[in-house]
């Protein structure tokens, strides 16, 4: 039963990974030419225009994974092929790991993925029919399908035929939740099936009036469920030269809030949730964050971006950087 455990958990890990290399596509932000050498590159670019054009999440994933494929030499139809199956693994993982299917039903539909997988490797016609359609998604080409229409995720024979089959046996879902709590893998239930929490930024940033806190405010995100912890990792970039004071720094500090850590009560703003970098905390780069230029040719710059990851850690990626000026707050 150990190996077992051990078979479910490494094939989640591998589908979050391969979800998590899409959520984390920088989005708003120049990436390097795509060359040979960085296909992946090239297909992160690519996730921005698709995002452009409109397409939804699912349909991204998908096409994200199938870039990824081609990236290690498969062929476009199979390439197809193989990101909607990619994209199947990394939804059940999510699933099982919140709750919402058993792992003998996770295991189930692994296999069967996993089984039209291997089919395609061997058979190439069976991704030149997939490529003109598969309209129920079940991985069994339409011109082959007897039984269209199956529901989402259900296991199917090779006619396409729900698959009745007994479900292999597998460990209970507490012991999964064991062993994904010992491996440190983040999961909410009440973030299964949320949007990726939408973009922000810093809108306001300054000292405060007793000059013992530097602090910001973001926009809090409202498009996630209820009780689907957000946060809020917030980047700033600082850029500070002084010739008098033989400053010459370029700088970057990165911190992650949730909103129990907004600032309540008078410095609190009605625009966004107010955060603090206390000037007695350490890690603080203090002079660096609160330098303001003096003297002709000095430079005192910060730009801030900020990323929401939900508690399932998806995300959409940084915002774009913001030149925020540092003043007294508020």
């Amino acid at each position: 039963m150990k190996r077992v455990i051990l078979a479910i958990l490494t094939l989640i890990i591998l589908a979050l990974f391969i979800a998590w290399l899409l959520r984390m596509c920088e989005h708003g932000e120049t990436t390097p030419p795509p060359t040979a050498a960085n296909c992946e590159d090239r297909a992160q670019q690519m996730v921005a225009t698709w995002k452009k054009e409109g397409r939804d999440a699912a349909t991204i994933e998908r096409l994200f994974q199938a870039e990824l494929a081609k990236c290690g030499g498969v062929t476009n139809n199979c390439a197809a092929f193989v990101g909607a199956a990619n994209a199947d693994l990394a939804w059940l993982g999510r699933a099982v790991l919140s709750k919402s299917m058993s792992p003998a039903e996770y295991l189930g539909r692994v296999h069967d993925r996993t089984r039209k997988l291997r089919e395609s490797r061997k058979t190439f016609a069976v991704c030149d029919a997939y490529a003109k359609g598969d309209a129920d998604g079940d991985l069994v080409p339409d011109d082959r399908d007897k039984c269209p229409g199956t529901a989402n995720l259900e296991r199917t024979d090779a006619n396409g035929c729900p698959d009745t089959s007994p479900l292999p046996p597998a460990p209970s879902a507490e012991a999964v939740d064991k062993a994904a709590t010992a491996l440190t893998i983040p999961v909410s239930k009440a973030c299964v099936d949320a949007p990726l929490p939408s973009l922000t930024g810093v809108l306001k940033a300054g000292v405060s009036p007793d000059g013992q806190s530097f602090l910001f405010v973001v926009p809090p995100i409202t498009n996630q469920p209820t009780g689907c912890q957000v946060f809020y990792e917030v980047d700033i970039r600082m850029r500070n030269k002084s010739f008098f004071l033989q400053l010459n720094t370029n700088n970057v500090f990165t911190r992650v809030f949730r909103e129990k850590n907004k600032v309540t009560g008078p410095l609190a703003q009605p625009t966004g949730m107010t955060f603090e970098l206390k000037k007695a905390d350490a890690a603080v780069p203090w002079r660096e964050l609160t330098f303001r230029p003096i003297e002709p040719g000095d430079v005192g710059q910060r730009y801030f971006r900020v990323r929401t990851v939900n508690g399932n850690g998806f995300s959409q990626g940084w915002s774009a950087y913001t030149m925020v000026p540092a003043s007294t707050f508020p």
